[in-house]
Protein backbone atom coordinates (compact mmCIF):
# COMPACT_ATOMS: atom_id res chain seq x y z
CA UNK A 1 0.00 0.00 0.00
CA UNK A 2 2.81 2.40 0.88
CA UNK A 3 4.39 1.70 -2.49
CA UNK A 4 1.20 2.82 -4.23
CA UNK A 5 1.08 6.00 -2.15
CA UNK A 6 4.70 6.75 -3.00
CA UNK A 7 3.92 6.49 -6.72
CA UNK A 8 0.48 8.09 -6.57
CA UNK A 9 1.53 11.18 -8.61
CA UNK A 10 2.72 8.90 -11.41
CA UNK A 11 -0.52 6.91 -11.29
CA UNK A 12 -2.64 10.06 -11.32
CA UNK A 13 -0.67 11.43 -14.28
CA UNK A 14 -1.39 8.27 -16.27
CA UNK A 15 -5.03 8.46 -15.25
CA UNK A 16 -5.23 12.11 -16.26
CA UNK A 17 -3.83 11.32 -19.71
CA UNK A 18 -6.44 8.58 -20.13
CA UNK A 19 -9.29 10.88 -19.07
CA UNK A 20 -8.20 13.56 -21.55
CA UNK A 21 -7.87 11.00 -24.35
CA UNK A 22 -11.21 9.32 -23.58
CA UNK A 23 -13.20 12.45 -22.85
CA UNK A 24 -12.05 14.55 -25.78
CA UNK A 25 -14.31 14.60 -28.87
CA UNK A 26 -13.67 11.63 -31.11
CA UNK A 27 -15.68 9.07 -33.10
CA UNK A 28 -16.64 7.02 -30.03
CA UNK A 29 -17.60 10.00 -27.85
CA UNK A 30 -19.53 11.70 -30.64
CA UNK A 31 -21.33 8.46 -31.44
CA UNK A 32 -22.58 8.18 -27.85
CA UNK A 33 -23.72 11.81 -27.86
CA UNK A 34 -25.51 11.55 -31.21
CA UNK A 35 -27.17 8.23 -30.35
CA UNK A 36 -28.40 9.55 -27.00
CA UNK A 37 -29.81 12.77 -28.45
CA UNK A 38 -31.48 11.15 -31.45
CA UNK A 39 -32.66 7.77 -30.10
CA UNK A 40 -32.97 8.30 -26.35
CA UNK A 41 -31.24 7.39 -23.11
CA UNK A 42 -31.55 3.59 -23.37
CA UNK A 43 -30.04 3.68 -26.85
CA UNK A 44 -27.24 5.96 -25.64
CA UNK A 45 -26.48 3.64 -22.74
CA UNK A 46 -26.42 0.65 -25.09
CA UNK A 47 -23.94 2.39 -27.39
CA UNK A 48 -21.83 3.52 -24.43
CA UNK A 49 -21.84 -0.01 -22.98
CA UNK A 50 -20.50 -1.43 -26.24
CA UNK A 51 -17.73 1.15 -26.37
CA UNK A 52 -16.82 0.43 -22.75
CA UNK A 53 -16.64 -3.32 -23.43
CA UNK A 54 -14.37 -2.67 -26.41
CA UNK A 55 -12.22 -0.40 -24.29
CA UNK A 56 -12.02 -3.00 -21.51
CA UNK A 57 -10.88 -5.60 -24.04
CA UNK A 58 -7.86 -3.52 -25.06
CA UNK A 59 -7.28 -2.54 -21.43
CA UNK A 60 -7.05 -6.15 -20.27
CA UNK A 61 -4.64 -6.99 -23.09
CA UNK A 62 -2.51 -3.97 -22.20
CA UNK A 63 -2.48 -4.88 -18.51
CA UNK A 64 -1.44 -8.43 -19.40
CA UNK A 65 1.38 -7.11 -21.56
CA UNK A 66 -0.12 -8.42 -24.81
CA UNK A 67 -0.62 -5.00 -26.43
CA UNK A 68 3.14 -4.48 -26.53
CA UNK A 69 3.44 -7.76 -28.43
CA UNK A 70 0.58 -6.84 -30.75
CA UNK A 71 2.21 -3.52 -31.62
CA UNK A 72 5.19 -5.43 -33.00
CA UNK A 73 3.02 -7.39 -35.46
CA UNK A 74 2.78 -4.85 -38.26
CA UNK A 75 0.42 -6.75 -40.55
CA UNK A 76 -2.16 -7.27 -37.80
CA UNK A 77 -2.22 -3.56 -37.03
CA UNK A 78 -2.50 -2.85 -40.75
CA UNK A 79 -5.58 -5.09 -41.04
CA UNK A 80 -7.04 -3.50 -37.91
CA UNK A 81 -6.55 -0.04 -39.40
CA UNK A 82 -8.28 -1.05 -42.64
CA UNK A 83 -11.25 -2.60 -40.85
CA UNK A 84 -11.56 0.37 -38.54
CA UNK A 85 -11.25 2.84 -41.39
CA UNK A 86 -13.96 1.22 -43.49
CA UNK A 87 -16.25 0.93 -40.47
CA UNK A 88 -15.85 4.66 -39.82
CA UNK A 89 -16.63 5.35 -43.48
CA UNK A 90 -19.80 3.27 -43.06
CA UNK A 91 -20.77 5.41 -40.06
CA UNK A 92 -20.05 8.51 -42.15
CA UNK A 93 -22.38 7.21 -44.86
CA UNK A 94 -25.16 6.60 -42.31
CA UNK A 95 -24.69 10.09 -40.86
CA UNK A 96 -24.84 11.55 -44.38
CA UNK A 97 -28.12 9.76 -45.05
CA UNK A 98 -29.47 11.15 -41.78
CA UNK A 99 -28.21 14.59 -42.80
CA UNK A 100 -30.27 14.40 -45.99
CA UNK A 101 -33.42 13.44 -44.07
CA UNK A 102 -35.40 16.44 -42.76
CA UNK A 103 -36.17 16.29 -39.05
CA UNK A 104 -39.90 16.20 -39.83
CA UNK A 105 -39.49 13.09 -41.96
CA UNK A 106 -37.28 11.39 -39.43
CA UNK A 107 -39.67 12.14 -36.56
CA UNK A 108 -42.56 10.74 -38.61
CA UNK A 109 -40.61 7.58 -39.44
CA UNK A 110 -37.95 7.23 -36.74
CA UNK A 111 -34.97 4.99 -37.27
CA UNK A 112 -35.44 1.71 -35.48
CA UNK A 113 -32.33 0.15 -34.03
CA UNK A 114 -32.36 -2.57 -31.42
CA UNK A 115 -30.38 -2.03 -28.25
CA UNK A 116 -28.34 -5.13 -29.07
CA UNK A 117 -27.31 -3.75 -32.47
CA UNK A 118 -26.29 -0.44 -30.86
CA UNK A 119 -24.30 -2.37 -28.25
CA UNK A 120 -22.51 -4.50 -30.85
CA UNK A 121 -21.87 -1.40 -32.96
CA UNK A 122 -20.21 0.27 -29.97
CA UNK A 123 -17.95 -2.76 -29.49
CA UNK A 124 -17.04 -2.76 -33.18
CA UNK A 125 -16.29 0.96 -33.08
CA UNK A 126 -13.73 0.52 -30.32
CA UNK A 127 -12.27 -2.86 -31.26
CA UNK A 128 -11.40 -1.54 -34.73
CA UNK A 129 -9.79 1.62 -33.37
CA UNK A 130 -5.98 1.24 -33.42
CA UNK A 131 -5.67 4.43 -31.35
CA UNK A 132 -7.31 2.59 -28.45
CA UNK A 133 -4.55 -0.02 -28.63
CA UNK A 134 -1.79 2.57 -28.37
CA UNK A 135 -3.66 4.68 -25.81
CA UNK A 136 -4.06 1.79 -23.39
CA UNK A 137 -0.47 0.68 -23.94
CA UNK A 138 0.79 4.20 -23.22
CA UNK A 139 -1.36 4.63 -20.09
CA UNK A 140 -0.29 1.29 -18.60
CA UNK A 141 3.35 2.09 -19.34
CA UNK A 142 3.12 5.60 -17.86
CA UNK A 143 1.64 4.31 -14.62
CA UNK A 144 4.28 1.66 -14.05
CA UNK A 145 7.49 2.14 -12.09
CA UNK A 146 10.71 0.10 -11.97
CA UNK A 147 10.25 -3.29 -10.31
CA UNK A 148 6.53 -2.65 -9.84
CA UNK A 149 4.56 -5.74 -8.73
CA UNK A 150 2.64 -7.64 -11.40
CA UNK A 151 -0.74 -6.41 -10.20
CA UNK A 152 0.15 -2.73 -10.75
CA UNK A 153 -0.91 -2.82 -14.40
CA UNK A 154 -4.30 -4.24 -13.40
CA UNK A 155 -4.68 -1.52 -10.77
CA UNK A 156 -4.11 1.07 -13.49
CA UNK A 157 -6.62 -0.75 -15.69
CA UNK A 158 -9.22 -0.69 -12.90
CA UNK A 159 -8.72 3.06 -12.35
CA UNK A 160 -8.86 3.90 -16.05
CA UNK A 161 -11.75 1.51 -16.65
CA UNK A 162 -13.79 3.22 -13.95
CA UNK A 163 -13.13 6.56 -15.60
CA UNK A 164 -14.15 5.14 -18.99
CA UNK A 165 -17.47 3.95 -17.58
CA UNK A 166 -18.11 7.25 -15.82
CA UNK A 167 -17.33 9.36 -18.87
CA UNK A 168 -19.32 7.34 -21.40
CA UNK A 169 -22.39 6.90 -19.23
CA UNK A 170 -22.28 10.57 -18.27
CA UNK A 171 -22.29 11.58 -21.94
CA UNK A 172 -25.19 9.18 -22.60
CA UNK A 173 -27.17 10.64 -19.70
CA UNK A 174 -26.45 14.31 -20.38
CA UNK A 175 -27.16 14.17 -24.10
CA UNK A 176 -30.45 12.35 -23.59
CA UNK A 177 -31.94 15.05 -21.35
CA UNK A 178 -35.00 16.90 -22.74
CA UNK A 179 -32.98 20.07 -23.30
CA UNK A 180 -30.27 18.22 -25.22
CA UNK A 181 -32.89 16.44 -27.34
CA UNK A 182 -34.56 19.76 -28.21
CA UNK A 183 -31.21 21.24 -29.19
CA UNK A 184 -30.50 18.20 -31.35
CA UNK A 185 -33.86 18.46 -33.07
CA UNK A 186 -33.22 22.13 -33.88
CA UNK A 187 -29.70 21.51 -35.14
CA UNK A 188 -30.08 17.96 -36.49
CA UNK A 189 -28.83 18.57 -39.99
CA UNK A 190 -25.77 20.46 -38.81
CA UNK A 191 -24.88 17.80 -36.24
CA UNK A 192 -25.39 14.91 -38.67
CA UNK A 193 -23.37 16.73 -41.32
CA UNK A 194 -20.56 17.29 -38.81
CA UNK A 195 -20.68 13.63 -37.81
CA UNK A 196 -20.42 12.57 -41.45
CA UNK A 197 -17.34 14.76 -41.86
CA UNK A 198 -15.71 13.59 -38.61
CA UNK A 199 -16.34 9.89 -39.27
CA UNK A 200 -15.28 10.23 -42.91
CA UNK A 201 -12.07 12.12 -42.12
CA UNK A 202 -11.16 9.67 -39.34
CA UNK A 203 -11.83 6.70 -41.59
CA UNK A 204 -9.76 8.06 -44.47
CA UNK A 205 -6.94 8.94 -42.09
CA UNK A 206 -6.85 5.39 -40.73
CA UNK A 207 -6.86 3.84 -44.20
CA UNK A 208 -4.22 6.14 -45.72
CA UNK A 209 -1.88 6.63 -42.76
CA UNK A 210 1.39 4.68 -42.94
Amino acid sequence: MQEIIDHLPQLLLALGVFVLASGSPGPATLSVCQTSASLGRKAGFARASGIIVGSFFWGVLAAAGLVAALQQVAHLLFVLKLVGGFYLLYLAYKSFLSFRTPIEGEMAAPRRQSLSSLFVGGIALHLTNPKAVFAWGAVITMGMWPNAPWWTSFLIFAMAGTCSMTLNYSYAYLFSTPHAVRVYQRTKRGIDGLMAIVFGAAGLKLITSP
